[in-house]
C-alpha cells in the first residue's frame, strides 16, 4: 500500500495532475559515474525535479525549456538538474522517524547517493492514507545522524563487489552467446554468489542499442532519444 500513495502523492507535485495517475509512468535516468578504478553505468528512476531544473529538447537545441514550458535562450547548453526523491512514511512528525538507528535510511542514502540526489521530500500520512504534512530531508543529514552504517562502508563494499564481478566476468557479452551474469545474495552462507543465464528476459540490452557502431559519434538512433 506504501508504493500506492507514494506514486499518487508524486502527482501532487504536477501542475495539472491526471485524474487517475498511473504508478507505470516512470522517469528514469543513464548514469555514468567513477568508483576507483570502476567505471559504472547504471539507470535508477527519478521522482521528480525542481522548477528550476533545465531539461533541453534536443542534443543540439540551441535553447532549453524548463518546466515551466519557457523557452529561455540564455540559458544555453546548460545542465542545472535538480532531482528530488519523493517518500511516504507512516508517522506525524521527523521525530517518529528513529534515522540514527533505522538501517531503511541507509537506503534511502544510497538510493539517493547513486543519483545525485540531495534532498528527499517527505510526506507523513495519516490511518487513512491522507498526508497531513510535507517535510524536506537532506541526504547529508541522514548521513551524520546515522549510527548503525557509514558511507565510508557502504562505498567500500561497492568498490570489492566491482572488483569481485570484473574478476568473475571474463568474457564479452556477444563473444560468450549474449551470457548475462545474475549475482545475488545467500542469506545461508552469507556471500554473494552468481550464476550465469542465456533466457530472453535477462537479456535487457535492446537489439537496436546492440547493434550501434560506438565508434561513432552519434550513438542512439534519433527515434530512442528522449
Amino acid at each position: 500500500m506504501n508504493g500506492l500513495y507514494m506514486n499518487v502523492f508524486a502527482f501532487v507535485f504536477l501542475e495539472t495532475p491526471p485524474l487517475f495517475p498511473s504508478p507505470k509512468k516512470l522517469f528514469s535516468l543513464v548514469n555514468l559515474a567513477a568508483l576507483g578504478v570502476h567505471t559504472l553505468l547504471y539507470g535508477s528512476e527519478i521522482d521528480a525535479c525542481s522548477q528550476d531544473s533545465i531539461v533541453s529538447d534536443h542534443k543540439n537545441s540551441k535553447t532549453t525549456t524548463n518546466l515551466n514550458n519557457d523557452i529561455d535562450s540564455s540559458k544555453i547548453h546548460k545542465k542545472k538538474r535538480t532531482y528530488v526523491e519523493i517518500k511516504v512514511v507512516y508517522a506525524q512528525n521527523m521525530l517518529e522517524l528513529h534515522t540514527t538507528t533505522a538501517r531503511k535510511y541507509g537506503k534511502w542514502w544510497s538510493q539517493c547517493f547513486l543519483t545525485g540526489i540531495e534532498q528527499i521530500l517527505l510526506g507523513f500520512r495519516d490511518d487513512y492514507g491522507i498526508v497531513r504534512q510535507i517535510q524536506p530531508l537532506l541526504i547529508k543529514d541522514i548521513e551524520t545522524r546515522a549510527r548503525t552504517w557509514s558511507s565510508s562502508s557502504f562505498l567500500s563494499f561497492l568498490n570489492e563487489f566491482c572488483a569481485f564481478v570484473r574478476k568473475t566476468i571474463t568474457k564479452d557479452y556477444f563473444e560468450d552467446g549474449k551470457t548475462v551474469y545474475l549475482f545475488y545474495f545467500s542469506p545461508e552462507e552469507k556471500k554473494i554468489k552468481w550464476r550465469t543465464t542465456t533466457e530472453s528476459t535477462y537479456q535487457f540490452l535492446p537489439d537496436w542499442f546492440i547493434s550501434q557502431d560506438f565508434s561513432s559519434s552519434e550513438i542512439f538512433p534519433s527515434e530512442h532519444k528522449q
